[in-house]
């Protein structure tokens, strides 16, 4: 039940496949995941007959704001990344009315294991055109193996450092850039489930140590970070 652990149902927030009647959303429950129809949802029916698709695509974890969607045409076609704690990025392609069950591709770097190390994602794309579209996610450095080590650190005021990694939204066991590859990129401290945020050519990813980093091409854009003030510390 959603009391039981907290296991809310749906803590990704659903989100519905482009231009189709489908709803997605997964939550704590263990990062099960439900595809239903928003224009006949069913309501409450014996062994949730009426729910097109249950999966779990995250092994061993829950699902918060690590899974995104890529509508694309061509190539893989429509499909779902998710990135469980503990675990390699995987994709799961969209058939029309749920998700092919087996991983079309996945991932070969291993989120932090606890709770934690549920890697946030975000996608960035010009359309469907070949080679645009751009993975990001970010992760805690450092290993973080229960629940409790969390809270001990939260409790001491100690966290974790960020890395923001860039993936090949084809082929997400490619990587394309990390935030560690140089000292001028370095994110700070992790802001734990705080997705990236792309705008007109930019990535922003906030911190706990006060400021948000911004990222961009190299040869257009020079480097900018804002600067906070924290008014306490960040759970």
């Amino acid at each position: 039940t959603p009391n039981d652990g907290a296991r809310a149902l749906d803590d990704s927030g659903p989100w519905l496949v482009p231009g189709t009647n489908w709803v997605v959303g997964a939550g704590k429950d263990h990062g099960v995941t439900f595809v239903v129809n928003k224009n006949n949802m069913g309501r409450v029916v014996p062994n949730n007959t009426q729910i097109s698709q249950t999966m779990t695509p995250i092994v061993n974890a829950d699902t918060v704001n690590n899974v995104c969607f890529y509508n694309r045409v061509g190539g893989l076609g429509a499909t779902m990344y998710t990135w469980g704690r503990g675990d390699v990025i995987r994709t799961y392609r969209w058939l029309g009315d749920r998700f092919n069950r087996t991983p079309a591709v996945s991932g070969v770097i291993t989120s932090a294991p606890g709770t934690s190390g549920q890697g946030p994602l975000a996608l960035s794309a010009d359309g469907s055109k070949p080679g645009t579209g751009i993975l990001w996610g970010t992760q805690p450095i450092g290993a973080i193996s229960t629940e409790a080590t969390t809270l001990d650190l939260r409790a001491l005021n100690k966290y974790w450092p960020g890395v923001i990694y860039a993936f090949d939204a084809a082929n997400v066991s490619r990587q394309l850039w990390n935030s560690t590859m140089r000292p001028a990129d370095d994110i700070g401290i992790w802001a734990k489930f705080d997705t990236p945020t792309v705008a007109n050519g930019r990535v922003y990813m906030p911190s706990f140590s006060g400021f948000v980093s911004v990222f961009g091409l190299l040869s257009s854009l020079a480097p900018a970070v804002s600067t906070l003030t924290p008014s306490a510390a960040c759970e």
